[in-house]
């Protein structure tokens, strides 16, 4: 396992990463959509064209810690900024309807100019990974693992700052 340091980390809103098996995609994204506080953005790139673009999108098109992650072929690439209506939307639209798991590539989640979650390649265990703390706690997360909703794989190792 990888050991990281805390400046390789330092795009993250915590140290306390980890690294999830999706097991139950839409009541995750649900579940996060819930917790996060307003504010807050979140990208979902893949093959939406299927869908009407929402007014709800931003003209945003990327941020410091929210890309687009596919060069080609070029897909859809939506930004949420979360507010009460941003959330309803996707919690009783969006999240059940755009096919989650097949048809979104990736997310990213971004609050503060922190990422706060990171998901690519189809929900692929490799390559989904939240940051525990003041926005979504590690109780939370236990939570939903003793729901059969993730498993939690591993906490992301950091390399300790003694020098004895």
């Amino acid at each position: 396992m990888k050991i990281y340091t805390e400046k390789e980390l330092s795009h993250w809103q915590s140290t306390e990463i980890f690294r999830l098996d999706i097991k139950k995609a839409e009541e995750f994204i649900i579940e996060l959509v819930l917790n996060l506080p307003n504010n807050s953005l979140i990208s979902f790139e893949g093959e939406m064209s299927a869908f009407r673009k929402p007014n709800l999108v931003t003209t945003i098109e990327k941020t410091q810690n929210i890309r687009r992650n596919t060069i080609a072929p070029i897909l859809d690439f939506w930004i949420f900024r979360l507010n009460n209506e941003t959330k309803n939307y996707l919690i009783n639209d969006f999240v059940n309807s755009i096919g989650i798991r097949d048809n979104v590539i990736h997310i990213s989640v971004e609050h503060d100019a922190k990422l706060t979650f990171n998901s690519n390649d189809n929900f692929h265990p490799e390559a989904v990974f939240i940051s525990c703390g003041k926005l979504i706690s590690y109780q939370r997360i236990k939570q939903l693992e003793k729901n059969g909703v993730i498993h939690i794989i591993e906490k992301l190792k950091i390399a300790s700052n003694n020098h004895n």
